[in-house]
Parts: structure tokens; C-alpha cells; sequence
């Protein structure tokens, strides 16, 4: 979720190795991104607060590598996490000008105005 506190839980990946002792043993490594970081049990937090405005999806690579002295065995996954938007930003019109000259002449229902106004919000937030 956007604006989430640093240390945020964002997801967990799993990797399996079905060798005994340091063999097995799975460490997590992420690479990719400075905005995440994961442990060693292959949860993934957040580094920073994160602004969906500015970065909607962030696509980086886990690699899982085990503990083997001799040869260790490792594999990777690519991780995409799509923030959720947060409602953290106001409506703007398009012009900030509060004057506008209406000719004479016009009639009932003749156009007199438009007026837009954007939000960089998304979906319902941009409502």
C-alpha cells in the first residue's frame, strides 16, 4: 500500500532444497531495487515509503542460494509488486483563473464554460 510505514510486510517468497544441513540451507538475496529489502526467511519489506505516483510497479529479482562450501546451488525469481493506491492527493483545475468573459448574446442552455479538474489519484481515489 502506498505510503506504508519502512519495514512494511510486502510479501514472502519460498524456496526448496531438499539437501540436508548447510546443503539446504537457503539464504535470500534481492537484486534489482533499493526500495525492498528481504530476510532470511524470504520476507519481503519495504526500504522507503513508497509512492504509487511516482512508481506504480516495481519488478526486481530474488535469488534463493544455499550454504554449500563446495558448490552451492542457487535459483531466481522475478518479483512484481504493484502498489495499491492510497487517497493522498487533491483534485486540481486546469486553470487557476477565477474571471472568464461571457459574451452577449447567448441563449438559454448555450455553452458558456468548461471547466476540468484532474486528480493523479487512481480509480475511485481519483473520483
Amino acid at each position: 500500500m502506498e505510503n506504508s510505514p519502512v519495514g512494511h510486510r510486502v510479501a514472502q517468497v519460498e524456496a526448496i532444497d531438499k539437501d540436508a544441513y548447510e546443503n539446504g540451507d537457503i539464504k535470500y538475496e534481492l537484486i534489482g531495487s533499493d526500495d525492498f529489502t528481504i530476510d532470511n526467511n524470504g520476507i519481503i519489506f519495504s526500504a522507503k515509503i513508497l509512492d504509487r505516483e511516482t512508481i506504480d510497479n516495481h519488478n526486481f529479482k530474488v535469488i534463493a542460494k544455499d550454504s554449500s562450501r563446495i558448490n552451492p546451488k542457487s535459483s531466481s525469481a522475478t518479483v512484481t509488486v504493484a502498489i495499491l493506491d492510497e487517497n493522498d492527493n487533491r483534485p486540481t483545475f486546469d486553470s487557476n483563473s477565477t474571471d472568464y468573459f461571457i459574451p452577449p448574446g447567448l441563449k438559454s442552455g448555450d455553452f458558456v464554460l468548461g471547466i476540468f479538474a484532474s486528480d493523479k489519484d487512481k480509480g475511485e481515489n481519483a473520483r
